[in-house]
């Protein structure tokens, strides 16, 4: 690992990164007491401290090359270099604007830290703990759970892949997108749906959904 506890670390450091303005302390202090909703900030999970350490970073690397870095900007790029689902073309002319900037746009996404890392970097570098949250319908530490494990299991899948293509199983498979997906299945019928649409309507299926009163 060297010097550094962890990519994080590393990332902080390379960057130069620092809390806001109005903050005390360091970068790793401030990213402790966000996550724990220290004093009056509300606490926040995995996923949004991820993000909004990964725009941190971005407004910072826009800051030293001279490109606007105003909020509405920051987060339009940011949403076009991580998203999933973005379009192909819409990412390459993404890269090749900020290349003229003299920004490396695919360097840039490979210093953008997971959820997982994140959590990784609280708990094992921070030695950081929190109270489990109450339950409470608009907490969102469930999904942030389920993230995580996502982001281990596609590490994991990832890192084989690597191994078959060295050994000549799968040629290309480093390159490959792997998408990791949840579904779910009612057991009464055939109906399949995603998580993230049993989380809209707030079920799986009629057959096994709670009874009107």
């Amino acid at each position: 690992m060297g010097k550094h506890c962890c990519k994080v670390g590393r990332v902080i450091a390379d960057y130069g990164l620092e809390p806001p303005g109005h903050s005390t302390g360091n970068l790793d202090a401030y990213l402790v007491n966000k996550w724990k909703g220290a004093g009056e900030q509300e606490a926040v999970g995995y996923r949004q401290l991820s993000e909004w350490f990964n725009k941190r970073l971005l407004r910072r690397v826009y800051q030293r090359h001279g490109r606007s870095d105003i909020d509405l900007r920051i987060d339009s790029e940011y949403q076009t270099l991580s998203g999933d689902e973005i379009a192909p073309h819409r990412v390459e002319e993404l890269l090749a604007d900020l290349s003229a900037d003299g920004i490396d746009g695919e360097q840039l996404q490979g210093e953008f830290v997971s959820k997982s890392t994140m959590a990784r970097h609280l708990k094992g570098c921070l030695d950081g703990s929190k109270e489990t949250p109450p339950t409470d319908s608009s907490s969102e530490w469930e999904q942030d759970q389920i993230e995580i494990s996502k982001d281990i299991l596609q590490d994991k899948i990832e890192e084989s892949l690597r191994t078959l293509e060295n050994k000549g199983k799968i040629a290309g498979a480093s390159e490959a997108d792997v998408m990791i997906s949840i579904t779910m299945t009612c057991p009464e019928c055939p109906t399949r749906v995603s998580l993230a649409d049993a989380l809209d309507r707030g079920y799986v299926c009629e057959h096994i959904a709670p009874a009107e009163d």
